[in-house]
């Protein structure tokens, strides 16, 4: 079976930067703009994910709005959950954390760091977090 991720993120160029290089270590990636859009994939039975990287600053629904309704679906209570922002401020990982997100990593990302962390995910389970 393969692992999915959602990625959802408004910037096109993070997108592009984040599903490439997930690509790359065989992750399927599936993509939102928004929140909105994110719970509709999230919504299509036919679909399950194994990882969520989130923006936090979106159009339509914030990224910790988003992640709070994700953990109330209890097949996404555990999914491992990755917030990506140009937020650095130690608040706003401490609100995410209390959220529900698994990890934080810093826009402009790092890509080796990201892929490290795109790896923990893939290859194992919410345990590896």
């Amino acid at each position: 079976m393969e692992f999915r991720m959602l990625l959802v993120d408004d910037n096109p160029s993070d997108r592009l930067i984040v599903r490439t290089l997930a690509e790359r270590e065989g992750i399927l990636v599936h993509e939102a703009e928004n929140g909105q859009q994110a719970l509709e994939l999230v919504a299509d039975e036919a679909l399950s994910f194994g990882l969520f990287v989130i923006d936090l600053q979106m159009p339509k629904m914030p990224g910790l709005e988003l992640l709070k309704r994700l953990r109330r679906i209890p097949k996404y209570q555990k999914t491992p959950t990755l917030i990506m922002s140009a937020r650095n401020r130690p608040i706003d990982v401490q609100l995410a954390v209390q959220c529900g997100a698994t990890d934080y990593i810093i826009k402009p990302v790092d890509l080796q760091i990201l892929k490290e962390k795109l790896n923990r995910s893939s290859k194992g389970s919410a345990e590896n977090w």
